[in-house]
Order: C-alpha cells, then structure tokens, then sequence
C-alpha cells in the first residue's frame, strides 16, 4: 500500500488525491470514492458521525492555528486486514491541509482489535464500540463509528503538549510518538 494522500483546501473541500487512491479505493469494496465522485466536495460529505468530525476537525485546527505537522496513529482495517496507519496532517498556504496516511507495520495499539463488518468501531483503534441511539450510516463509513475514550484523551493530550512545548516556530513534539495510544506513560 502506498501512501494515501489527500490534499484539502481551507474549507475542507478536497482538492486532489495520490495517484494510490483510486486503486486502493476499489480494491477495498470503495469505488465510489475514486477522485472522480470525491474531488471539489467537502470532506464532513462523507464523514458521518460528529464524534469523528470534532476529532478530525481538532487536530485540522490545531495545525492551521500552529502551522505545523500533527500525526496520529489510525486503523484502516479491510474484512481480512488489519492495517495500523499513521495520519500525517500538514499545513499548506492560505489555510489548505495535506493529509497522508502511511502503512505503519510496528504500530500495535494497547486496545483494539478489528472488527467485523457493519459492527460500530472506534475510526482510530478500531475497537468494538456500542452502537449509539441515533446514529446513520453515511456513504463510505459504519453506522456508530465513533472515537473511543482512549483515543480522544490521546489526540486531546497531544495536541496540548504541541501548544504548551511550542518554542519559536519550531514544534518539539510529533504525535506519532514510541508509546502506543492507551497506554500509561
């Protein structure tokens, strides 16, 4: 897998793909997410939970408000696949972000474990979570997905040591760190 890569603008409208995207999309039962459905529409389209849409927008604004690269560790899992990624997001001119995700075989998150299809997963971990009230099935994402407790105190504590460690325009910490999300420190 190479590295699937999005490019979006400052409203989140998605600007462009890696040339990986469109292979991987079909191959994993994705096809309407090829560039050709997905280019110029906002990303939250297809982002159906707002548990999902806090966090990724928390980490959006932490790297728009300090101008530098935040990564995080997230589960891509495919029915037969386990996949641990690493989501590199980076800022770009005039409020637009490049997001990366890079195939990262040593991660291994202290909780989690794949999940059948259609069960409600953390998008992170990908650990079974209980399904909430209310919840719909958007285009490309499972009903309840949502972000689990440990990983949101992740993401939540290191985005704050990126605004508490920020010295003269240099970031002193990455968020893809040794430790794996859940465990204590």
């Amino acid at each position: 897998m190479g590295s699937l890569d999005y490019w979006l603008d400052a409203e989140d409208r998605i600007l462009r793909v890696s040339d990986s995207w469109d292979s991987f999309a079909v191959e994993n039962g994705g096809s309407g997410a090829r560039e050709q459905f997905i280019s110029g529409r906002v990303l939250w389209d297809f982002i159906g939970n707002d548990e999902v849409r806090r966090y990724l927008n928390a980490v959006f604004f932490a790297v728009r408000k300090w101008g530098h690269p935040i990564t995080l560790p997230v589960r891509c899992d495919s029915p037969d696949e386990a996949r641990h990624l690493d989501m590199t997001v980076a800022p770009l001119a005039n409020g637009g972000l490049h997001v990366a995700h890079q195939q990262n075989a040593n991660r291994v998150f202290a909780h989690g474990a794949a999940t059948p299809p259609g069960d409600a997963r953390c998008v992170v971990c990908s650990t079974p979570q209980p399904q909430a009230a209310g919840t719909q099935a958007m285009i490309e994402t499972r009903a309840g997905d949502t972000v689990c407790g440990p990983c949101r105190r992740h993401a939540a504590d290191t985005i704050a040591q990126v605004r508490t460690n920020w010295d003269g325009g240099q970031p002193i910490l990455s968020l893809a760190r040794a430790r794996t999300v859940g465990q204590r420190g």
